[in-house]
């Protein structure tokens, strides 16, 4: 969708969307309002009167206990039960018979008897239950209002009748099923509170938070001490380890082997120093006396002596070692069993617990219920019964008085629909339309659809009969259409000028204000004090001689076979010339391509600065794509909204496989409210002051071109 650009918030993209669309979406809402005029136009009128009754369900849902069901009743179900009783064929025929001449006379009802009328009364009777309350809306709708409400209030007092009969029929029985339920729950109240007694006698119950207390405080310290045979333990196991890995297949300590723990041994510790130092003294005297000297061999006796004595040694300190570390895991062991014996003491102490707890709920249940039945025995048994204090179980709360205005149609509500549908319609078919519509409308569509660089954009100008002026850059230099080709020129060339000398014209279709775009940036290229040339290589639909009222011949045609420029002329523009098209040619593709117009074109960049040239549409014809290998730059000329963005596309593709270089686009007829465009304001055919030497507006519309 072609409104939807960067920068702009979604409400007003809605908005944008809406005012394209205003026309389908005004068409939408006209018929949704119609259809909804003739709607209420075709309801017949109709009255609904209402009366409020108060519906008392026979006793509270109390407990879910075995057995009490059969007193006991679902109250939202008991409640439907009623409501349908009201609409029910004895309720209505024993209303009908004091209505039936009044009934017969209503259109609704007219022509029907027995079970038709009936049915008929039914659709015309609605109940509703008021949420959270025991309160229902008795309604009668007819074309009479005052023959809806006295129906509506006999049939409120005759299903209240029908219930008091019906509830003095079962209050007897009820009564009966009351006392038994008494005398059943005497015993299972007894049995309850006789398992609550045991249970207290064998149990000491009174004693279970003391015992709790007191098992919970045995359980922190045992947990405390085997956290601390942990951690002793773990102390204990690397040396207890090490020893292990040191240990010769006939299970001594290995000869070679230095395990830290065993060498740190204070005995250990001592031989060994003992050992260096006798190896000293033996290195000392081998240097001075023989290897068979009496004192060296002395020495050595000795050497070997302490050598047993530090093996001896060692294997006590690995002993050691692994006596502590069993110990250690001993005592672990012992302290784990004791903390799992004071767990299953305290979870037991738990589980009797909430053993006890469960048979006093038990108690107390049986205790309520029975309380609740013995009440109802020794005080008002159930609401319809004959019994002293019984009370009604429906009764009339309000009766219903003649409506004021019709239910029937709904005037608010019909139109309030209408003005919803045609709202949320309306925008759907708005967005539809605007999802379907390919052509480009503003700047962002340039930009997402194609990333092609947006030249400028002329806008739309009323009373030109949707085609903008031909030479408005030069009739009306005030105009916002003057100043969006000025812009153009800008963009094309750059302020200080520079850009391309042959620049091509074209679009991709007929009528989308190429001719007038070519025309205008010549103009405006001249006021900028160039010597421009504007060649019209419209060789099938030639327009320039008719915008600046030269003959259409000589031109391009007879110049290309001449090799001169003998055909261009001046115009009323200082710097401008143009070269009409000239003569009719069977190929024009040919003419354009050929050999010829290349050494005209470079004939013309020696004697002028900038070269415009119009071409034939690019996407239709053969012509546009040939003129734009020989320029320096194209320009791209689009219609808003009418112009497709795959023609747009498919003609830059083709373009730039040629190795044209294309500037960018020039958007005609763009609306001043669309994003992107910077004037703020419509403006009407002819505004800004003419030059009386150079014609007024209306002179000019007979020029127009595309």
């Amino acid at each position: 969708m072609g409104s939807w650009t960067e920068g702009t918030g979604p409400a007003r993209a809605a908005l944008e969307i809406l005012s394209r669309r205003r026309g389908p979406f005004a068409l939408f809402a006209l018929a949704a309002f119609l259809g909804a005029g003739l709607v209420t136009a075709r309801t017949t009128r109709t009255w609904r009167a209402r009366a409020t009754l108060s519906i008392e369900p026979p006793l509270r849902n109390a407990s879910g206990l075995e057995g009490f069901t059969a007193v006991v009743f679902d109250l939202p179900r008991y409640i439907g039960t009623q409501q349908e009783r009201l609409r029910s064929p004895a309720v209505l025929a024993g209303v009908l018979e004091t209505h039936r001449e009044r009934i017969a006379g209503l259109p609704e009802f007219a022509g029907r008897e027995g079970p038709e009328l009936l049915e008929a009364l039914a659709r015309a009777v609605s109940v509703e239950a008021r949420p959270d309350t025991y309160l229902v809306d008795l309604s009668f709708a007819a074309s009479d209002p005052r023959e809806a409400a006295a129906f509506a209030n006999d049939l409120a007092e005759a299903a209240c009748r029908e219930g008091v009969e019906r509830d003095a029929e079962r209050g007897g029985a009820v009564a009966r099923l009351v006392s038994e339920k008494i005398v059943e729950l005497e015993g299972r109240l007894a049995e309850a509170e006789g398992a609550v007694a045991r249970f207290q006698r064998e149990h000491d119950v009174e004693a279970f938070e003391e015992k709790v207390t007191l098992h919970a405080a045995d359980l922190g310290r045992a947990v405390e001490a085997l956290t601390a045979a942990d951690l002793e333990l773990a102390r204990r196991e690397p040396p207890f380890r090490a020893v292990e890995a040191n240990r010769d297949p006939e299970g001594a300590l290995a000869r070679e082997a230095r395990v830290p723990a065993v060498e740190e041994d204070p005995v250990v510790a001592s031989l060994e120093r003992e050992e260096t130092l006798l190896a000293l003294e033996i290195a000392s005297k081998e240097r001075s006396l023989g290897p068979n000297h009496p004192d060296l061999l002395g020495l050595a006796g000795r050497r070997s002596a302490l050598e047993g004595r530090l093996r001896e040694a060692r294997a006590l300190a690995a002993r050691r070692i692994e006596s502590a570390w069993r110990e250690a895991e001993e005592t672990r062991g012992k302290i784990a069993s004791l903390v799992e014996a004071r767990e299953r003491a305290l979870a037991d102490l738990g589980t009797k617990r909430r053993e006890y707890e469960t048979l006093l709920a038990r108690a107390a249940e049986v205790r309520e219920l029975y309380r609740e039945f013995y009440r109802r025995e020794t005080g008002a048994l159930l609401p319809g019964t004959e019994s002293p204090g019984a009370t009604q179980a429906m009764r009339v709360e309000s009766i219903a008085s003649v409506p004021i205005r019709p239910w029937r149609p709904n005037l608010p509500l019909n139109f309030g629909l209408a003005a919803a549908l045609a709202l949320f319609g309306g925008f759907g078919l708005a967005f539809l339309l605007e999802s379907m519509d390919e052509t480009v409308r503003d700047r962002g569509d340039l930009d997402r659809f194609l990333h092609v660089r947006t030249l400028g954009l002329v806008p739309w100008v009323r009373g030109a009969r949707g085609i903008l002026f031909a030479r408005i850059a030069d009739r009306e230099p005030q105009h916002p259409a003057a100043e969006a080709f000025r812009g153009v020129r800008t963009a094309v060339y750059g302020a200080a000028g520079e850009g391309p000398r042959r620049i091509l014209v074209t679009s991709a279709g007929a009528s989308e204000g190429k001719t007038s775009t070519a025309v205008n940036l010549a103009i405006t290229l001249a006021q900028a004090g160039s010597r421009t040339l504007l060649i019209d290589a419209d060789l099938r639909r030639p327009r320039l001689h008719e915008v600046f009222g030269l003959p259409r011949g000589p031109g391009l045609v007879e110049a290309v076979g001449r090799g001169d420029l003998s055909g261009v002329r001046s115009t009323e523009v200082e710097w401008l010339s143009v070269l009409p098209a000239g003569g009719t040619v069977e190929r024009p593709t040919e003419v354009l391509g050929g050999e010829g117009f290349r050494r005209l074109l470079e004939i013309a960049s020696r004697q002028f600065e900038r070269i415009v040239v119009d071409s034939p549409p690019a996407h239709l014809l053969a012509d546009g794509r040939v003129l734009a290998a020989r320029a320096d730059a194209t320009v791209l000329v689009a219609w808003a909204g009418r112009t497709r963005r795959r023609a747009l596309a498919a003609v830059i593709e083709g373009l730039q496989a040629l190795g044209a270089s294309v500037s960018g686009i020039v958007l005609n007829s763009v609306s001043p409210r669309s994003p992107g465009y910077g004037y703020g304001y419509g403006y009407g055919y002819g505004s800004g002051k003419p030059s009386a030497s150079k014609g007024s507006p209306r002179a000019l519309a007979g020029a127009s071109v595309s």
